[in-house]
């Protein structure tokens, strides 16, 4: 959870309240008691990069030995520095997985619960996936609609 930031910004005498991610951008018209907030975004000062991901990679559900397939969609930066990808399994680089896409064939049940994240950078700026979760179960085992 984030924690609330109250602060007065004189002159005019403007109270405001900051959440992670959010900036005070100045008061809304004229009256001071109401300040405009602008969201966060991953940004440089010199480079003016910013990125984003649009679609992010989902969660998993396979037998063991079938082939896991991670993507995400819509990675952008407008900045002039190439796109950067870099895979993570628990938090830890995987040597080579430096697509939009990471591709584990025949997953085992010891990757059952591991949690991947896909790092982008471009030049000094950097944004990270939402997490997902591959969850491996027994090749035996039988799914079914019920």
């Amino acid at each position: 959870m984030n924690p609330l930031r109250i602060f007065t910004v004189a002159p005019p005498m403007i109270v405001a309240a900051l959440f992670a991610g959010w900036t005070a951008v100045g008061a809304e018209g004229s009256d001071p008691a109401v300040v405009r907030m602008q969201q966060q975004q991953a940004t440089t000062q010199d480079t003016g990069d910013v990125l984003s991901i649009r679609g992010h990679p989902q969660s998993l559900l396979l037998k063991a030995g079938e082939r896991a397939l991670f993507r995400v969609t819509g990675v952008r930066g407008n900045g002039s520095h190439p796109l950067i990808f870099q895979w993570r399994r628990n938090g830890v680089d995987i040597q080579g997985a430096d697509k939009s896409w990471l591709k584990l064939d025949h997953v085992s049940l010891t990757d059952d619960g591991s949690r991947y994240t896909l790092a982008v950078t471009a030049g000094a700026s950097s944004i990270e996936s939402k997490p997902c979760t591959l969850r491996v179960v027994s090749a035996t085992t039988t799914f079914s609609d019920d």
